[in-house]
Parts: C-alpha cells; sequence; structure tokens
C-alpha cells in the first residue's frame, strides 16, 4: 500500500493511502495527482483549503505523518469503519463539512 502526504502551500494538510497512485511511476507532480483523484479537488474546495491556487506538493509522509495515519486506520479498522484493506485517509488540519457551523 502507498502512502503520501499532500501539502498545501507548504504545510502538510492531509495523508492518504492508495493501491493505485505510485508516486515513483508517476513522480512527485500534484498535477498528476490530483488529475488522478479528481474527488479529492472538490473534497479540499469544500473544505475551503482550495479557495485559491495554492502550491500543491505530493511527496512520502514523515515518519509522525505516517504514525498519524496508521493510528487513525488501525481505530476506523477497530471500529469497522474501515477494512484493513481499504484506502485511508486522515487530515492533519481541522475541516468541517461546508454545512457545519465554525468551530
Amino acid at each position: 500500500m502507498n502512502v503520501y502526504t499532500i501539502c498545501l502551500d507548504g504545510a502538510a494538510t492531509l495523508v492518504m493511502s492508495d493501491d493505485v497512485f505510485d508516486l515513483e511511476e508517476n513522480g512527485y507532480d500534484a498535477t498528476s495527482f490530483m488529475e488522478d483523484k479528481l474527488w479529492l479537488g472538490d473534497d479540499l474546495e469544500a473544505f475551503g483549503l482550495l479557495d485559491r491556487d495554492p502550491k500543491m506538493v505530493v511527496r512520502r509522509p514523515t515518519d509522525e505523518e505516517m504514525r498519524h495515519w496508521k493510528a487513525s486506520r488501525d481505530n476506523a479498522v477497530k471500529s469497522r469503519e474501515a477494512d484493513e484493506e481499504d484506502d485511508w485517509l486522515v487530515y492533519l488540519v481541522p475541516v468541517s463539512e461546508p454545512d457545519d457551523p465554525p468551530a
């Protein structure tokens, strides 16, 4: 399973797994990543993270980011929100649904 960190304007924003996209094969170009993950752009825009045209980088996660992702996924598997083989995404920044009142 491949795990990636997406950074917007230099800030690590989310960590996600994907069994289809291969960073080494496709390069570290965020454009090709986002073309492959059109739904992700919609989510980022809905959460207000793409209000402008941020500089986006896709990279391998740091050890800390990987621990955070793994803990989140393990909790989801334990609570049966996800299966072990499911792709998993965890935001590293606070997000809320567009209809939610501000926190």
